[in-house]
């Protein structure tokens, strides 16, 4: 997307990024990146090492761990559990709107 002064925009709705429909580029980026990683970051590959790092090296010492998981629900369980694990206490607030 541009706008009237030409500025490049990438337009993002509900957390999805339109690329357009079976835009060559788009594909072939997509073809090439299927064929060097698994979407699954259960299990270990090279690239996921290299990211990892490549982001502790942007946080402080106290960060220095990384967790991959599949999706929200798995990033708060795991949160959950860590917080368990670290204070010893199972109480959990919930806020609804």
């Amino acid at each position: 997307m541009f706008n009237e002064k030409g500025q490049r925009y990438l337009d993002c709705i509900n957390n999805v990024a339109h690329v357009g429909h079976c835009h060559p580029d788009v594909v072939k980026a997509g073809s090439q990146q299927m064929e060097v990683l698994n979407t699954n970051t259960r299990f270990l590959h090279d690239n996921l090492v290299l990211y990892a790092k490549r982001l502790q090296a942007t946080l402080p010492d106290k960060l220095s761990v990384c967790y991959f998981v599949n999706s929200g629900s798995e990033a708060n369980d795991l949160a959950l559990r860590l917080a368990w694990q670290y204070t010893g206490h199972k109480d959990i607030i919930t806020l609804e709107k």
